[in-house]
């Protein structure tokens, strides 16, 4: 009872139209909307006070016996139990507690587990007072469930796939697919015979692909299930998973696909394994987030390759047509130089008469420094340096997420309490903070400008003291 009294917090109904609901309990509803009305009395300061209790389809409204200002509401569907008093153990409870009824709401719920006594003036009347408000109760969480009952099954399903189990099979399953790919690029004239036909192996190869590319199919649903919608949209993996997924299915529905495709989507699967780790994931993250601050970096080394690309065609196309005799040979060259490989062979640094080649000497130790210590080098510094940008500021906003989390479950839940955790810190004894208590009632009630309903929310504060 207790997990569907909590629905609402669960599904987020209160994100939706919370505000909407609050607005609309600070009044009484319109006569045509109440069920039942009973009068009561509540416990303040020591004595009971009459109240109006006021019952609709979605909540109890406790009201001044003879004005029509709302001192205090309680959602239906939060109801955890109803006790009557008289049927509790403690003879001292059953003696201050006579003709007493217990609401007890949900801790998550709108009325922050706040429990609630309202005494009959019989027995009898509190006893059909707990039924009938057991059965409201009952019938607002059947009610509540069976508007969010999918949004309650997408709330478990969320938690499955979010778990540790489910993206660890999830891994263990891309890491086979990889697995299999290299076993069919390592062995490939084992999948067919001389005539072309697939061989026994072939065969299993092909059957694994298609139970893994089912495998994934089913994932990326339950995913867009789970996740929908603004989680999935905005996850740019998702979108990876999605791309992937739909070359297999086409795969699956269109045979004549080419073989090239086919192959090269099994072998990108492995690339949905960075979504599924999370350390991979925010090394990705990271290095995709430092691409375009070093961009500049890039130009400048691709300007610094075609400055000398154009005076090796001017300076050497006669001597190495083969590396310099046009600007594209001559780029790839210095492209190729600027990457580690060897200066080419046809650019003869020593002459045959034994003498050194000055231009292309100083050709090549001048591009050496410019392109290779210092504008290759500058490059691998920028991306160090926001590669470790990146990840301090997705660790910085991890952080903020997990305290954002932190205080929602710890959040408070009425204005007053900052008010009461000052107080808790710095009364000497009970007497004390009782004494703080009255006054602070007092001032509200008689010096304030605010609404009469404080009575009731400081008659809240002191019970729970």
């Amino acid at each position: 009872q207790s997990s569907i009294a909590n629905l609402g917090a669960l599904v987020g109904e209160r994100s939706e139209h919370g505000a909407a609901a609050d607005a609309q309990v600070d009044v009484l509803p319109p006569p045509e909307e109440r069920i039942e009305t009973f009068f009561i009395r509540v416990p303040f300061l020591g004595n009971w006070h009459s109240r109006r209790a006021i019952v609709t389809e979605k909540y109890l409204f406790l009201a001044p016996k003879d004005a029509d200002t709302v001192m205090d509401s309680i959602d239906l569907k939060d109801i955890d139990f109803v006790l009557e008093m008289s049927k509790v153990n403690s003879e001292i409870d059953k003696l201050k507690y006579e003709n007493a009824i217990m609401v007890s709401t949900a801790s998550e719920g709108r009325n922050g587990g706040r429990t609630y006594y309202l005494k009959a003036a019989t027995a009898e009347e509190a006893s059909k007072i707990a039924s009938d408000l057991h059965m409201f109760s009952k019938r607002a969480r059947r009610k509540a469930l069976s508007k969010k009952k999918l949004l309650y099954i997408q709330y478990g399903a969320r938690k499955v796939f979010d778990s540790i189990y489910f993206q660890l099979a999830s891994a263990l399953l891309i890491l086979m697919n990889f697995m299999t790919g290299i076993a069919d690029a390592q062995t490939p004239e084992l999948l067919t015979d001389e005539h072309g036909n697939l061989t026994a192996r072939g065969v299993t190869s092909a059957q694994m692909n298609i139970m893994f590319a089912y495998v994934f199919i089913f994932e990326l649903a339950f995913n867009i299930f789970a996740n929908w919608r603004h989680r999935f949209l905005k996850n740019g993996w998702n979108w990876l998973d999605v791309v992937i997924v739909s070359i297999s299915m086409v795969d699956l529905i269109i045979s004549s696909v080419p073989d090239m495709l086919v192959k090269l989507m099994r072998a990108i699967r492995v690339i949905r394994l960075f979504g599924r780790v999370k350390a991979l994931s925010k090394m990705v993250s990271a290095v995709t987030a430092s691409i375009v601050p070093m961009l500049n970096a890039f130009i400048i080394l691709l300007i610094i390759l075609g400055i000398y690309a154009i005076l090796g065609t001017n300076l050497f196309a006669d001597e190495a047509d083969e590396s310099f005799g046009v600007f594209s040979r001559a780029f790839v060259t210095m492209f190729k130089v600027a990457g580690g490989d060897p200066w080419p062979e046809s650019l003869r640094l020593v002459e045959e008469d034994g003498t050194m080649n000055l231009a292309a000497c100083l050709y090549m130790c001048t591009f050496t420094v410019i392109a290779c210590w210092i504008s290759l080098e500058v490059s691998v510094a920028v991306l160090l340096d926001n590669f470790v940008a990146a990840s301090l500021r997705m660790e910085k906003k991890e952080q903020e997420e997990r305290i954002k989390e932190r205080k929602r479950m710890t959040d408070f839940r009425s204005p007053l309490e900052p008010l009461l955790a000052r107080l808790t810190a710095s009364f000497v004894d009970e007497e004390d903070l009782e004494q703080r208590l009255k006054s602070l009632y007092e001032v509200s009630q008689f010096e304030l400008p605010i609404p009469h309903q404080s009575g009731q929310m400081f008659m809240i504060i002191f019970d729970s003291f």
